[in-house]
């Protein structure tokens, strides 16, 4: 039976390696699903974390999609975004290049490390494959965020930030108004990609608000309605 860890380059899946090795569990591969268009805070704390897994004999590998292309281009050239509905981006992006990699062992099986902390358990679920057994240590330990922030602090490691892609259309409205905050060149990158979707402006890649409005509202110090309430973004977003 091999092991193997689903990393992301955030808290979670960075204090469950942390603790496997530390408890002396069996662990194959630590595995890093790359879509090339990860926030460039996680492709420098990957870089920390390469040194890391070397000092500790951890195999650490990079997979990629077979599309050979960076996830932005991949949606910006068929004109399109990724829709939360379908979730298409993560299987195309991370879970078949993992599949793909890890198909070596099927005969022998392979144990399936995740990274999801205790407060998130509502998001755990059997694996579909027969010869795959997903295993959440973090929840059989009853771990939860602050304490995966504890486990990387006692180790010395930085704190990552949360781990996704800059264009992600799961994340919170806060996380957008940081994006333009912090790497204006991404989030005209994905405004871009939202203007030019056939679909837009029906489909837009934040939940109820299209990125222009967004921005707009920012730099107007306007508000915008959310579930109802008013929020100014000014302030709020930026916590």
């Amino acid at each position: 039976m091999k092991t193997i860890l689903n990393y992301g380059g955030g808290v979670n899946s960075t204090a469950l390696v942390i603790e496997i090795v530390n408890r002396k569990m069996p662990l194959d591969y630590v595995i890093f699903a790359d879509t090339g268009s990860e926030m460039p805070e996680t492709y420098e704390y990957i870089e920390v974390m390469k040194d890391w897994f070397k000092k500790k004999n951890i195999q650490f590998v990079i997979v990629k999609n077979k599309y050979n292309q960076k996830l932005y281009d991949y949606y910006f050239d068929k004109k399109t975004i990724p829709y939360r509905l379908f979730r298409d981006c993560t299987d195309k992006f991370k879970i078949q290049p993992i599949l793909k990699f890890i198909k070596e062992f099927k005969k022998e099986g392979v144990n399936q490390y995740i990274g999801i902390a205790i407060d998130e358990a509502r998001r755990m679920r059997k694996s579909d494959t027969k010869w795959i057994e997903f295993v959440y240590p973090l929840c059989d330990w009853g771990v939860n965020r602050e304490g995966c922030i504890e486990i990387i602090r006692k180790e010395g490691l930085p704190i990552p930030i949360k781990s996704g892609c800059y264009l992600c259309p799961f994340q919170p409205q806060k996380s957008w108004v940081s994006l333009l905050k912090n790497h204006k060149d991404l989030f005209k990158k994905a405004r871009l990609m939202e203007e030019q979707n056939l679909s837009y402006p029906k489909n837009t890649l934040t939940w109820q608000h299209n990125l222009a409005m967004l921005e707009r509202s920012i730099k107007e110090q306007t508000k915008l309605a959310i579930d109802g309430q008013g929020y100014v973004c000014q302030g709020w977003c930026m916590t």
